[in-house]
């Protein structure tokens, strides 16, 4: 298991908007707001990993958030840490790779009407 923080979390986000945000990123575990925070926790850390890198500072509910790993033990606790021993799902690594490829299909294709545009203009 593997905790991620959500910094600068508008305060009109509710659960849902959080889990829709973190859809396609694994199976979560736990969402825990706070005010202007928060937390969720996924089951599979590599799934942390590509939230992580493919979210952070993106827009939710109006707000570019701050996503990151949480440092340290959880205060209810638990531990945080990112355990390498979970059992691996088969499906999960071409959900990961087709999420990934689908990432560089849409920046390619944004920088050719980009090189586009910029041949007419």
């Amino acid at each position: 298991m593997s905790r991620v923080y959500i910094g600068r979390l508008s305060y009109r986000a509710r659960e849902n908007d959080v889990e829709r945000f973190f859809k396609g990123y694994g199976k979560i575990l736990e969402v825990d707001l706070k005010n202007g925070y928060g937390f969720v926790e996924f089951d599979d850390p590599r799934d942390a990993d590509d939230a992580v890198y493919d979210l952070n500072g993106k827009e939710l509910c109006g707000e570019r958030v701050i996503v990151e790993h949480t440092k340290g033990p959880r205060r209810d606790g638990g531990y945080s840490g990112r355990s390498k021993y979970l059992q691996e799902d088969p499906l999960q690594e071409q959900r990961r790779s087709h999420l990934q490829m689908s990432n560089i299909c849409n920046h390619l294709m944004c920088y050719s009407y980009l090189l586009f545009y910029k041949m007419i203009v």
